[in-house]
């Protein structure tokens, strides 16, 4: 791995923290003209039913929804500092590699503090993970050889990316969130530049075999975060959600909390 560039990281992550506490404003409260998700980010925008709904309805499931993502990304950002814990042990403590793992493990737990502390702000309550979830995210993070474990989790970070990128340019949205999406993007785009270095020298001269596993697991995991992001519709009060509205979409995949209240 390239150690300046490594350096460069590490000096950047102590010289330009962006603390939380500081960096968002949690003072402010939603703007009549915001809201918590953009048009196109919320899962049943375009659906003919959608149109059944009211504003304050589709308001609703859009607080929701932004609270699921939140959770699942907290969720998964513990997974990791499992496994980067448990990367870091036959590593020379004074290697770049080591430190810059240690300054990764405190931005994510930032992270994970930041996303609960939204998560409360937006009275949200999040679906914990399935069963399978459990056992696969418990499974990956203590097993997977560190190759498998470094895809797992850029795809998912570049799923977040992505995700952050449509927040920030949605002059609609509300500011917190906004802030939020901003400072993950600029501390995730650093650990992704370290996972791609890690991965390089796996992917420099592996064969066909090695290539198409790292891929499948790409590929699954992408499957994974979609299962986990977006919910099935249980129960809603029948004042905001249609009954005809669940009855409906009883077997396709959208965000929900346990209810929509």
């Amino acid at each position: 791995m390239d150690s300046i560039a490594i350096e460069r990281l590490i000096k950047i992550s102590i010289d330009k923290q962006l603390m939380p506490e500081t960096y968002v404003p949690w003072d402010n409260k939603l703007a009549p003209q915001e809201h918590h998700l953009p048009d196109h980010l919320v899962s049943i925008q375009g659906l003919e039913e959608f149109s059944e709904l009211t504003k304050e309805q589709i308001d609703e499931i859009r607080r929701h929804e932004v609270v699921q993502f939140m959770y699942s990304y907290a969720w998964g950002e513990g997974l990791l500092n499992v496994f980067l814990t448990r990367q870091i042990y036959n590593m020379p403590p004074e290697s770049p590699e080591f430190r810059f793992i240690i300054r990764e493990v405190i931005e994510e737990s930032r992270h994970q503090e930041m996303f609960l502390r939204a998560i409360r702000e937006l009275k949200g309550e999040p679906l914990p993970p399935t069963r399978i979830h459990s056992f696969w995210g418990r499974f990956a993070s203590k097993w997977f050889p560190g190759p498998w474990f470094f895809l797992v989790a850029i795809s998912s970070e570049l799923v977040a990316d992505e995700y952050g990128r449509h927040v920030q340019n949605d002059d609609k949205m509300y500011s917190v969130l906004s802030k939020i999406a901003e400072l993950h993007q600029i501390e995730e785009g650093r650990h992704i530049t370290f996972a791609k270095q890690y991965l390089e020298k796996h992917f420099t001269n592996a064969g066909f075999i090695r290539r198409s596993v790292y891929s499948t697991i790409f590929a699954l995991n992408i499957y994974f975060i979609r299962t986990m992001y977006v919910r099935q519709y249980s129960s809603a009060p029948e004042s905001r959600i249609p009954k005809s509205f669940l009855k409906k979409r009883a077997n396709t995949t959208v965000t929900s909390s346990r209810t929509i209240a």
